[in-house]
């Protein structure tokens, strides 16, 4: 014999005991306070992985940025023209970079088989003077206007 009516009367009774016994052990507040630990606690967590991540990051962007640092200078001691314009653009030695920019420009006409027109301030970069007319040219102008020669 069943203690129970029905089913539906079993499970009514079930679910009333078992709310008694939450609240006679505190069960309830005890897993609430269980899951906000475990949540904190994989809160911690994410935010360390995202720290240890980005700690990894910018340890490689350093490492990239210091080898291709590298990799410009060892490419500028080559002869690079390229690499020289920009080494010499960020230390400001312009009588440098208009040099590199002369033997870039010119390197770059003979790759392609022609002859270079590149005017700069209106002074050709076959001028033998060229480094020294441009930069009194940029002090006096203020300013600087590439254009190609259509001769």
């Amino acid at each position: 014999m069943s203690k129970y009516c029905s089913d539906a009367c079993r499970k009514v009774g079930l679910r009333q005991i078992r709310k008694q016994w939450e609240a006679r052990t505190g069960y309830t507040e005890k897993e609430r306070e269980k899951n906000a630990q475990r949540r904190a606690a994989a809160a911690a967590k994410r935010r360390e992985d995202a720290a240890e991540r980005e700690t990894v990051q910018a340890q490689a962007r350093k490492r990239s940025a210091d080898q291709a640092k590298a990799d410009k200078a060892r490419r500028a001691a080559s002869g690079d023209p390229v690499a020289r314009m920009l080494q010499a653009k960020v230390s400001g030695n312009w009588r440098e970079y208009w040099q590199a920019f002369k033997e870039y420009e010119i390197q770059y006409a003979e790759k392609n088989g022609k002859k270079s027109r590149r005017v700069v301030n209106g002074i050709s970069i076959h001028d033998p003077d060229f480094v020294e007319l441009v930069l009194v040219a940029t002090a006096r102008d203020q300013r600087i206007y590439s254009t190609l020669n259509d001769r």
